[in-house]
């Protein structure tokens, strides 16, 4: 492939500039949270707006209150703001209420808590008596990159793990979903075969550093119907395309085809039919879009 992903030197360097950018600023929750998230997030790659959600409606598992969590990277990342100078450790507990009420596929892996000066990130994936804590000042940032590169893609696999034993069962019974529903709709079983094959490297390539974070789950979600009916023709587009360099790519005025790299290799050389999917196989793709594919064996 011809486009490399964002590399360590260049997170760096945009944290430098962060830093300079907010270093002066008052810190309030309410008014610039959002865009301290969001300028946050460009550091690390993510440019766009659904790949996380802002404000998003939770209950409090103590209370039953609701309440607003500041940005979810679907499993990954909750990330809940306050004030300059206000309690970090106050307001993990509020974020860690909050993950109670979340969705499977919504649960992160990482806590992180800021109030504009400080950073506090809590891993959730390590086991008992491991160092799970980070603080560090919102200047010392660009030292500690390296300690947030899954905002970038990028996951510090343990492999042999509890962890990544129940995350790759969990990626096959997804990638078993996708294949029952091929199956029912008389798809060749080569065929599903090189289909699913193809889709499970760009689900991984989504998560994993080989092209822009979350490049395969926006085409799916702005590039087809919610009702699945043209999913297996903008796919089939999007294979095709991946198998010819930009130069010689049709549809080239369509900037989000574009983004994504010639793939070197066979694995998009062998044609095949187009498959058919609804609204409910869609929606299964897509759960299997925001589920962390860097984590499995």
């Amino acid at each position: 492939m011809n486009q490399k992903p964002l590399v360590l030197s260049d997170i760096r360097s945009r944290a430098g500039a962060f830093v300079a950018q907010w270093r002066e600023v008052e810190g309030y929750e309410r008014g610039e949270a959002q865009s301290f998230v969001q300028d946050l997030l460009r550091v690390f790659g993510i440019t766009r707006s659904t790949a996380a959600v802002y404000e998003k409606r939770a209950q409090r598992a103590s209370t039953g209150q609701r309440g607003y969590i500041d940005a979810l990277i679907s499993g990954t990342a909750l990330i809940e703001m306050k004030s300059a100078g206000e309690d970090l450790v106050k307001a993990e507990v509020q974020a860690l209420d909050y993950i109670e009420s979340l969705t499977e596929h919504e649960r992160p892996d990482y806590v992180i808590t800021s109030d504009f000066r400080r950073f506090r990130l809590l891993d959730l994936t390590v086991g008992a008596g491991e160092d799970e804590l980070l603080e560090f000042a919102l200047e010392e940032l660009p030292q500690h990159v390296e300690e947030l590169m899954f905002l970038a893609g990028y996951r510090r696999a343990k492999f042999g793990s509890t962890e990544q034993e129940a995350a790759s069962i969990k990626a096959a019974q997804l990638m078993a979903g996708l294949w029952e529903h091929l199956d029912a709709t008389g798809y060749d079983d080569h065929q599903a075969s090189i289909f699913l094959i193809r889709t499970l490297f760009c689900l991984y390539a989504d998560d994993s550093g080989l092209w822009e974070r979350d490049l395969f789950s926006r085409y799916i979600e702005e590039r087809t119907s919610e009702d699945g009916s043209d999913l297996g023709a903008q796919l089939a587009t999007l294979y095709q395309a991946l198998n010819k360099p930009e130069s010689k790519r049709y549809g080239q005025v369509d900037d989000l085809l574009m983004a994504f790299p010639y793939v070197n290799g066979s694995v998009f050389g062998e044609p095949v039919e187009i498959p058919y999917f609804d609204r409910a196989s869609r929606q299964l793709l897509l759960q299997a879009a925001y589920f962390n594919w860097s984590s499995i064996s």
